[in-house]
C-alpha cells in the first residue's frame, strides 16, 4: 500500500516533468498488472484485491490521464463489487467493526471504503468516458443512501450497512458527504446535494471548538 501514497503527491515534490515521469513509471512498476489492489494486509489476511487500493489507484492515475491504468483500476472496482445483498464495497473478509462481539460478514459493505471505490469510478469516467464507472458509482450511492441515520437533529451514514453499524462516525460521514456532493454536482443528482448537504452539516456542527476557532 506504500507505493500509493507515494504517487499521489510526486508532483507537488518536484517541477522537473522528466523527474515526475521516471517517478511515475518507477511506481507503476511496482504494481501487479493482474491484481493491481493486492498488497500486504496488517490483519494477516491473505492478500487480496483490495477495492480501496484500486481506488487509489485509479484517481492518481487519473491526473495523469493514463486511461489504459485508469481502466484497469476502475474495471478492479467493478470486479471487487459486494457480491451478497447490498452494492458496494469491504474487506472481503469477516471483521467485528467497533470490538463489540458483532463480526460482519466478508461482504459487509462499508462507508469508508465505499467512498474511496465511487471516488475512483468518477475519476475513471472522467477520463475514459465509459459509461460503465458512472453506472456503477450511481449504483452504490443509491444503496448506501438508504444508510442514513436522524438522531436528535443530526444525520450521519451508518459506518456500514449493517444495523449494529449505525453508529456517527466522523471519517465515514465526511469522506461520504464529500463523494455525494461531488457525484451529486457532476451527475446532476439534487438528491445526492441535499444528503451531502445535511450530513456535512452534522460534521460541522460536532467540530470541536478551541478558542472559538476549528482545530
Amino acid at each position: 500500500m506504500v507505493v500509493i501514497t507515494t504517487l499521489i503527491p510526486f508532483g507537488k515534490q518536484n517541477s522537473d516533468p522528466t523527474v515526475k515521469q521516471i517517478t511515475y513509471d518507477y511506481m507503476l512498476q511496482s504494481f501487479n498488472p493482474s491484481a493491481l489492489g493486492t498488497g500486504v494486509e496488517t490483519t494477516g489476511e491473505p492478500d487480496i484485491n483490495q477495492p480501496m487500493a484500486c481506488a487509489l489507484i485509479a484517481r492518481a492515475t487519473a491526473l495523469k490521464h493514463d486511461k489504459a491504468v485508469v481502466a484497469s483500476a476502475a474495471d478492479c472496482l467493478i470486479e471487487t463489487r459486494s457480491t451478497g445483498n447490498g452494492v458496494g464495497w469491504g474487506l472481503g473478509w469477516a471483521w467485528d467493526a467497533f470490538g463489540d462481539g458483532s463480526k460482519n460478514s466478508a461482504d459487509t459493505v462499508y462507508g469508508i471504503t465505499t467512498s474511496f471505490a465511487i471516488d475512483g469510478l468518477i475519476s475513471a469516467y472522467e477520463v475514459t468516458g465509459a459509461d460503465k464507472y458512472r453506472a456503477a458509482a450511481i449504483s452504490a450511492l443509491d444503496y448506501y443512501s438508504k444508510f442514513i441515520e436522524l438522531d436528535q437533529g443530526k444525520h450521519y451514514f451508518w459506518y456500514s450497512d449493517k444495523p449494529v453499524d449505525a453508529k456517527n462516525v466522523y471519517n465515514v460521514n465526511a469522506m461520504m458527504a464529500g463523494t455525494f456532493a461531488e457525484a451529486g454536482q457532476k451527475f446532476n443528482r439534487k438528491d445526492f446535494q441535499s444528503i451531502a448537504s445535511k450530513v456535512i452539516q452534522t460534521v460541522i456542527g460536532d467540530a470541536i471548538l478551541k478558542g472559538g476557532e476549528y482545530t
